[in-house]
């Protein structure tokens, strides 16, 4: 089973490979200076949800207009890896999104696409 991207109700997004996943994350922990004391005052906080980016491969240009039509939806999509479930996630776009034709094959294609994480 590939790697593949659904939201209900559009496209099916079945990438020939993830090439290239980057996420990054914040913490919520707050620090205040305390008027007369060296010791800051700490509020802790949870971490944020993950963000980055995801680019996907693409054997075709139909199939790659295809997924960067979909992927321009306003939607809440889901990513399923079964070859990498730390990948596993529930996403909205956010940012940008290039598409790109594989300089060495002139023939497939790269989707990279910003996203932000949602429960």
């Amino acid at each position: 089973m590939v790697t593949q991207i659904t939201s209900a109700g559009l496209p099916l997004i079945a990438p020939a490979l993830v090439l290239g996943y980057d996420t990054s994350s914040e913490s919520s922990n707050r620090s205040r200076n305390v008027i007369g004391s060296r010791s800051p005052a700490i509020t802790l906080g949870s971490e944020s949800l993950r963000s980055g980016d995801l680019s996907l491969y693409f054997t075709t240009a139909a199939l790659a207009w295809t997924a960067r039509n979909t992927l321009a939806t306003a939607a809440v999509f889901t990513l399923t890896s079964p070859e990498e479930p730390n990948i596993n996630m529930k996403f909205v776009r956010a940012g940008g999104m290039k598409t790109a034709l594989d300089s060495e094959t002139l023939s497939q294609w790269v989707v990279t696409v910003g996203y932000q994480e949602v429960l």
